[in-house]
C-alpha cells in the first residue's frame, strides 16, 4: 500500500501519526520545495488520508479515520502503538501548541538520523543495557504510556527523553516565545527520569542533562529558577532510623552492606510548598 503514494507523502503521514497533530507552518522543514510541499498537502486532501484544522489562529494537520486506517494496514509495528494509544483529539490551544511542540521536536530527532518510531527501538517496558539502540527518543506520550512511573510526572515542559552514547537528555522545545515553568515540576520529572532511566533501566550508564531546540538556536541556557539540588551528608548513630519525611516522594531506596558496615540511603522529592493566603 506503500507505493500508492509517494515517499515524501508516506513521510509526511508518517509525522502526523507520531503526535496526531502536525503544525502547518513546520510542513516546509520536512518538503522544502514550497509548491511541491502544497502539491504533496492538496494530494493527501484529496485522497481524504489527512485534513486541516485551524482555530485560535493555529493551523495543522491530522489524520483521518481513511489515514489511520491506510497507516495500521501498511505497518501495524509502526504505526499500531502510536495510533491505538494516543489521546482523542483536543480542541484547547495549550494542548494543541504542546502537541505542536512535541512534533517540531520529533522532526528534529529524525532530520538527525535519531530513531523515533517504535519499530527502530525497543518499548521502554523492554529497554534494557543488552536491547539499547542508539541514538533513540522517546516522547512524553511514550513515557506516559508506559504505567504508573509516566503518569506521577506532572506540568511538565520537557517533549521527550533522547539517549546517546553517554548521555540522557531531558528535550524541550521552546518555541517562539518562553515556556511557562513549574519549577516543582521540572525538577520532579528530572528527578522521576533521573530514576527510570538511569537507575531502573540503564543503571550505571548515564547522567541526566538537557538539550534545548529553538528556531535559529540549537541550544538555551537553562531558565535561572532551576536550582541543581544540594548534597549534604553527615554521620549519624548507629540508631538512627532513615525514613522520609511526611508527604514526599519516594524515588528510590536500598540497602547496601560492606566489610566497612552498612548503609541505607532513600532518594525523595519534597512536595512544592504554597504560600500561605493572609
Amino acid at each position: 500500500m506503500k507505493s500508492s503514494i509517494s515517499p515524501t507523502a508516506y513521510a509526511l503521514l508518517s509525522q502526523i501519526a507520531l503526535t496526531g497533530e502536525f503544525p502547518a507552518d513546520a510542513v516546509p522543514r520536512l518538503i522544502p520545495h514550497a509548491a511541491y510541499a502544497a502539491k504533496i498537502v492538496s494530494a493527501l486532501k484529496k485522497d481524504k488520508l489527512i485534513r486541516a484544522y485551524r482555530r485560535d489562529q493555529l493551523c495543522t494537520l491530522r489524520l483521518s479515520a481513511v489515514g489511520r486506517a491506510f497507516l495500521l494496514a501498511d505497518a501495524p509495528d509502526r504505526f499500531g502503538p502510536l495510533l491505538y494509544e494516543i489521546d482523542p483529539y483536543k480542541t484547547e490551544l495549550h494542548h494543541r501548541s504542546r502537541r505542536c511542540q512535541m512534533a517540531q521536536l520529533a522532526l528534529t530527532m529524525r532530520s538527525a538520523g535519531v530513531a523515533i518510531f517504535p519499530d527502530e527501538k525497543p518499548p521502554l517496558s523492554a529497554l534494557s543495557l543488552q536491547t539499547l539502540r542508539l541514538p533513540a527518543y522517546y516522547s512524553s506520550l511514550e513515557i506516559k504510556g508506559m504505567g504508573i512511573e509516566g503518569t506521577k510526572i506532572k506540568n511538565a515542559r520537557f517533549c521527550g527523553v533522547l539517549l546517546t552514547e553517554n548521555k540522557c537528555l531531558l528535550c524541550y522545545h521552546a518555541g517562539d516565545g518562553s515556556l511557562r515553568w513549574t519549577r516543582q515540576s521540572e525538577l520532579k520529572s528530572r528527578a522521576l527520569l533521573t530514576h527510570l532511566f538511569c537507575r531502573q533501566l540503564l543503571p550505571g550508564r548515564y547522567t541526566v542533562g538537557r538539550f534545548w531546540t529553538h528556531p535559529g538556536r540549537r541550544f538555551l541556557p537553562l531558565p535561572p529558577n532551576l536550582r541543581k539540588p544540594v548534597e549534604e551528608s553527615e554521620m549519624v548513630d548507629e540508631s538512627v532510623t532513615v525514613t522520609a519525611p511526611p508527604g514526599a516522594y519516594i524515588l528510590d531506596t536500598d540497602h547496601k552492606q560492606n566489610e566497612f558496615g552498612c548503609y541505607d540511603y532513600i532518594v525523595y522529592l519534597l512536595p512544592e510548598r504554597r504560600a500561605r493566603k493572609e
